[in-house]
């Protein structure tokens, strides 16, 4: 009976050599504690019977008995002859056992094993979980063996602050298969880096993660994390349903804590997709934000730079990394920007509200400051946003000042005016788009709404229209109903091309 559990419920194990002639060492447990009994396995394997066989040496434990058990099997059409010897071991004293090798002569062939180590405790509780030599962070050893664990590091935390979340499974034999599911949490609460890892097989009696997930506690209060159940189906058991405890985390306030702020572990930094511009051309001013903490609850602030002209921030890409119980995302958010006038523009450092979670209280923290050199006719007074005829009124730069002014405004007039001859003559766009746009009929607010609806369109349409834009911003000018009318047929007719 002892060698039959033996040979089911053993672990950890180490072969060399080829299959003619081969010696395995295995252990049943990898953990005991003081005056803990544990079993390990010997398995030779030859073509004939051993010459000659070492015992392992034992060094930090007792050997209470053994017993030898041999079979004669064909295999590929060869005679196998395998023995087994099970040595019934324990350890009065906290530390390791050191096990290991043993070896086996055949014809003059001699073949060693490895050598293993058993770590003995003085109380199990004391030593905590390792995962692929990775220790989990809040996961003890528990005293009774296999066991589903619910394993977190913090218990009292803020709003927003990242909660490594683990549930991990420990055996002391091997694991057959497993039925598991993420378990159920509060429907708010966000997660990210979800992992979950469905095993068929555990061959060996370990540790192994089967989910990971992070938990951002949006409120003050209590927040409740149920137990989790999985099925396991064990080598000498049978199915066995083992349940994790729950957990309790208590979210305590930070004064004048906003949501959205993030971890003082946070980091912000501008960056630039080009070092120099044309006056008018378009360049992107990027904010980076490398965080632990909830990226979805943060919003970017604004920018306002004199000389540029910027807009509202986009997210132009997010990545994540996990390095460790560390899980990070770096976002890049855009600015879509133009200068407004030549020379050196600096966009001066920005300035955020963080939470250090160590100390309960609100930092500040800044960016680094950018710069860019805009290269281009210092008359141009507004943003060159739709095309060519501002630069082409720069070149009107050695007329007096107040020539080259009404001489700009007669150009824009005229060619604002053949827009609407021309536009007049497209149709309205289908009903959807115009329910859709809702463009108002007073020249500034129009304006503002053909900005939105023609944003990033590059089309030449979408030009034209964003110049009569200008024309209306910058030369203050109040177009007629009619014209309105006109200029709106032409932009949901563009718009209702998306």
């Amino acid at each position: 009976m002892r060698i039959a559990l033996a040979m089911i419920g053993s672990i950890f194990l180490s072969e060399v050599a080829v299959a003619e002639h081969s010696v395995t060492l295995s252990t049943s447990k990898s953990v005991v504690e003081v005056d803990e009994e544990f079993l390990v396995t010997v398995e030779s394997s030859s073509p004939g019977p051993i010459e000659k066989f070492g015992r392992p040496k034992f060094e930090g434990g007792t050997v209470l008995d053994s017993t030898v058990a041999s079979v004669v099997t064909q295999s590929a059409g060869k005679k196998v002859e395998k023995e087994t010897r099970i040595y019934r071991v324990k350890s009065s004293v906290a530390g390791e056992i050191l096990i290991g090798p043993a070896y086996a002569i055949y014809n003059q062939k001699r073949v060693e094993s490895d050598t293993l180590k058993v770590d003995v405790l003085s109380n199990r509780s004391q030593a905590q979980v390792t995962v692929d030599g990775a220790t989990i962070a809040g996961c003890n050893m528990p005293d009774e063996l296999p066991a589903l664990l619910l394993c977190t590091q913090q218990t009292d935390v803020f709003p927003g602050q990242p909660v490594v979340v683990e549930w991990v499974i420990v055996s002391d034999e091997p694991v057959v298969q497993l039925k598991y599911e993420l378990p159920d949490l509060p429907s708010h609460v966000v997660l990210r880096d979800y992992k979950s890892a469905r095993f068929s097989k555990m061959p060996k009696g370990s540790s192994a993660v089967l989910s990971k997930v992070v938990i951002f506690p949006p409120n003050v209060g209590s927040l409740t994390i149920d137990s989790s159940r999985v099925d396991v189906q064990m080598a000498s058991r049978g199915w066995l349903t083992l349940e994790s405890q729950g957990a309790i985390l208590t979210v305590s306030d930070i004064a004048g804590m906003k949501r959205g702020v993030l971890p003082s572990t946070s980091r912000f930094r501008l960056a630039l997709d080009k070092d120099k511009t044309e006056v008018g051309d378009g360049f992107t001013v990027s904010l980076l934000v490398e965080t632990e903490g909830d990226i979805s609850s943060f919003t970017p602030p604004k920018l306002e730079v004199s000389g540029l002209l910027i807009e509202s921030p986009t997210v132009l890409g997010t990545t994540s990394q996990s390095n460790g119980s560390r899980h990070t995302t770096t976002t890049r958010f855009g600015y879509w920007s133009r200068a407004t006038r030549a020379g050196r523009i600096e966009i001066p450092p920005v300035s955020f509200e963080v939470a250090n979670y160590a100390s309960g209280a609100l930092e500040v923290v800044d960016t680094n400051a950018v710069s860019i050199l805009a290269i281009g006719d210092t008359i141009v007074t507004r943003p060159d946003i739709a095309g060519d005829w501002t630069s082409k009124a720069g070149k009107t730069k050695n007329w007096p000042k107040v020539i080259k002014d009404v001489a700009v405004g007669i150009s824009m007039l005229l060619w604002a005016i053949s827009l609407l001859v021309i536009g007049g003559r497209f149709k309205p766009a289908r009903n959807g788009v115009r329910e859709k746009a809702k463009v108002a009929t007073n020249s500034q607010d129009w304006a503002i709404d053909a900005r939105k609806l023609l944003k990033h369109r590059a089309t030449k349409e979408s030009k034209a229209l964003l110049d009569v834009c200008d024309y209306i911003d910058y030369g203050n000018v109040t177009l007629s109903r009619p014209q309105l009318k006109a200029l709106t047929r032409r932009l949901l007719k563009e718009v209702g091309d998306q």
